[in-house]
């Protein structure tokens, strides 16, 4: 047969079993010394305590015994002298007597022996001192009875014999059991006690020892490989072989293992990411030389990562800029961060670029992470643009502007009555010169809000006025879509630009008044809060969609394809109206359920909390 090989025996323990092993058992240790040692210093006090007994009683013996003898000698002496001193010194030792036999009664009550002997001294003492008390009398009487109780000398000398007798006997036990042989063992028993501390005290160390040792080699060795691992994450080498086991310590090296593994697979991702990223990842060290730079080096700079290794980054900017890129990159270094900024950069073959930086300074590495965007399209693109608004504004809506005059001059008879088609064309063609006219200005309003270049003359407004003028303004429109218009009365005031607000107005009611079925109301309301007001727009028409809801700010949407072709309107009016919204610092959204009507609100807010009436 194949014998089994035996596995070595591991102990399998979490921390918390752990724990409690080096809580418990030196624990149990020290009770069970500490039980080893009461019952030791039980032993030697009880020990003690008999010695202590049998000296009293045998103190208490000796001083009967002396009472006997005073009393006896007083009582002879009284009997040749007859002098009242020896019957006093009698009396009193023969009360001492009696005192003695009952302190040795009561000392012996706790043992049954003793207690039995002191009752049998008790008793023959007694019988003596009564034959003695009545000798006594008799001394005081005629000689007669003197002589009769001194015939029974020889029962009295009996008594006495007796008595020495039992005395003896336990005066004995009592001396044996405080005799140097018990005083030995309880020396003993006190050593046992000293030996029995410093044996503990020894166990305890030793126990300590092998516990902690048991400890590091469960806990501490492992807990060292785990900071081990640590340090070879971050220096990117391989990790220690995996800990064996199911406490925490093993769980934590494999959720270890599984981080490490995951910013491995991070690491990679994010390594491809720099080496296809459009834009240049590069570091520079506190001279400002390039240390790492991405792939996408060659293609914005024309350079290769490798030749810009060691390459001061100064080298690479146009003379114009090289004196503030240097100051910026001082104070990056310094710790002051300082905004995104626009280099113009030469590249390999001798073009400018222009280039956005985005930098960041890490002082625990002492490098300087940037990023580098190439913007030269973007500022292409917003010249082309430019010039695109500028033509706009002076090829296309001065023409237009004077075409609309001539065609409202024609439309008031300038040349004469014009046939029923040729009027019909011409209002046609009215409405889209008018259509054109709108579009230009809302571009125009648009790249104004994206340039930063929208003034705002803001004041206290009263709302009132605002309405009034809306309403003047839309009347028309409404009356055309058969709508009634209805504004809520108010005198509150709102903080603003007016002829903005009233324009965000506008375009909120003709939207409204656009969709609206005939014969509907369109209803302005407004709510005053603590800190702003909300102005609403609430149509009854078909609603908004909850796909569109999120849309309908964005440029030249609209909710469907028809509604720029049968409503009209450029799809930047909603556009326009949150731009000059957000300006003002307030917000601005809309409420719908299809078939039931939407609200469009903005509120607006109240620098000083302001509410009350003009």
């Amino acid at each position: 047969m194949r014998s089994k090989q035996l596995k070595p025996w591991k102990f399998n323990l979490d921390l918390k079993q752990k724990g409690l092993i080096l809580v418990s058992v030196p624990l149990i240790f020290e009770l069970i010394l500490l039980a080893t040692l009461s019952i030791l210093l039980y032993q030697s006090e009880l020990e003690t305590r008999r010695a202590e007994h049998a000296r009293a009683v045998v103190w208490s013996l000796n001083s009967l015994g002396a009472a006997f003898y005073d009393s006896a000698r007083a009582l002879f002496a009284y009997r040749l002298t007859k002098s009242e001193s020896f019957a006093r010194q009698y009396r009193t030792r023969r009360q001492d007597a009696f005192e003695e036999l009952r302190t040795l009664n009561r000392l012996a009550e706790s043992d049954a022996d003793e207690f039995a002997a002191a009752k049998r001294v008790t008793l023959t003492a007694s019988t003596i001192l009564s034959e003695m008390d009545q000798t006594s009398r008799a001394l005081e009487g005629d000689a007669a009875v003197e002589q009769g109780l001194l015939d029974k000398r020889p029962e009295f000398e009996h008594l006495s014999a007796i008595l020495s007798q039992e005395m003896a006997g336990l005066f004995r036990t009592e001396r044996e059991l405080a005799s140097a042989k018990n005083l030995k063992a309880l020396e003993r028993t006190r050593n046992l006690v000293k030996l029995s501390i410093l044996v503990g005290v020894a166990l305890s160390i030793l126990l300590a020892v092998a516990l902690a040792t048991f400890f590091n080699t469960g806990t501490t060795r492992r807990l060292s490989v785990l900071m081990d691992n640590t340090k070879r994450l971050a220096g990117r080498r391989q990790l220690n072989p995996a800990l064996d086991g199911t406490d925490e310590i093993a769980q934590l090296d494999r959720v270890f293992r599984e981080m490490a593994q995951q910013l491995e697979e991070a690491m990679r991702k994010l390594q491809a990411t720099i080496e296809n990223a459009q834009d240049v990842i590069c570091t520079l060290d506190k001279n400002g030389r390039f240390t790492f730079s991405s792939a996408a080096s060659s293609k914005v700079w024309g350079y290769e990562p490798e030749e810009l290794a060691g390459m001061q980054w100064l080298e690479l900017l146009s003379g114009d800029d090289r004196q503030a890129a240097e100051g910026q990159f001082t104070e990056l270094v310094a710790g002051r961060e300082r905004p995104v900024r626009e280099l113009r950069m030469i590249r390999k073959d001798g073009t400018v670029v222009d280039i956005r930086w985005s930098a960041h300074w890490s002082d625990q590495e002492g490098t300087l992470f940037c990023v580098a965007h190439d913007v030269t399209q973007q500022k292409e693109l917003e010249r082309l643009k430019q010039q695109f608004m500028n033509m706009v504004t002076h090829d296309l809506r001065s023409p237009l502007t004077s075409l609309q005059l001539a065609m409202e001059l024609l439309n008031d008879g300038l040349c004469g009555e014009l046939p029923d088609a040729a009027q019909k064309k011409l209002m046609t063609m009215t409405r889209s010169v008018l259509w054109l006219i709108d579009l230009i200005n809302d571009l125009l309003d648009i790249d104004k809000m994206e340039a930063g270049r929208m003034e705002l003359s803001q004041d206290w407004q009263h709302l009132y006025q605002i309405f009034e003028r809306a309403y003047n303004t839309v009347t028309d429109l409404a009356a055309d879509n058969q709508v009634d218009l209805d504004f809520q009365s108010t005198e509150l005031q709102i903080f603003g630009d007016g002829d903005r607000i009233l324009q965000v107005l506008i375009n909120l009611l003709g939207n409204a008044i656009k969709f609206s079925p005939a014969g509907s109301t369109v209803r302005v309301r407004v709510e005053a809060a603590a800190d702003s007001i909300k102005v609403s727009v609430i149509d009854q028409g078909r609603g908004i969609p909850a796909k569109y809801k999120e849309r309908i700010f964005e440029r030249f949407q609209q909710v469907s394809v028809s509604d720029a072709t049968v409503q009209g309107g450029t799809g930047l009016g909603l556009t326009i109206c949150k731009a000059i919204v957000d300006a003002h610092g307030g917000t601005i959204g809309v409420e719908s359920e299809e078939g039931k009507g939407t609200e469009i609100w903005f509120r607006l807010p109240l620098p000083e909390r302001r509410l009350s009436k003009a």
